[in-house]
């Protein structure tokens, strides 16, 4: 079998003894500098009696939730995603064009309804 192995096995552990005090009502831990995080808030999960402590990335909507609004000549630039996947879509093959997803009428390929009577029960 060669399943390969997660990443947190294979990588060699470093570990280091630190201290832990107060700050406030807090209890804090003094992170060496070769531990430090590359961001500013971390995640704490606790497991039995460890605490691991992992960095806090932003998710996607927190991110767009952050960005500025659009100016109005930003908001009117021409960005229209439809036409954009239209002229993708034209450099597909047939069986990967979705622009009938965005056609004002329904498509060609669209399912037609069936006109046959409904049997009855005899």
């Amino acid at each position: 079998m060669n399943a390969r192995l997660p990443s947190a096995i294979t990588q060699p552990i470093t570990q280091k003894d630190s201290t832990v005090f107060t700050s406030g009502n807090s209890q804090a831990v003094r992170i060496p500098k070769e531990f430090q995080f590359k961001t500013k808030s971390v995640r704490i999960i606790q497991c039995g009696d460890e605490l691991i402590i992992k960095p806090k990335y932003l998710t996607t909507a927190e991110i767009l939730a952050n960005l500025p609004p659009l100016s109005p000549e930003d908001a009117n630039d021409g960005f229209d995603l439809a036409t954009i996947i239209r002229e993708s879509n034209a450099k597909l093959p047939p069986d990967r064009d979705l622009s009938h997803l965005f056609a004002d009428t329904p498509s060609a390929n669209a399912k037609k309804t069936s006109k046959r009577k409904p049997q009855t029960a005899s």
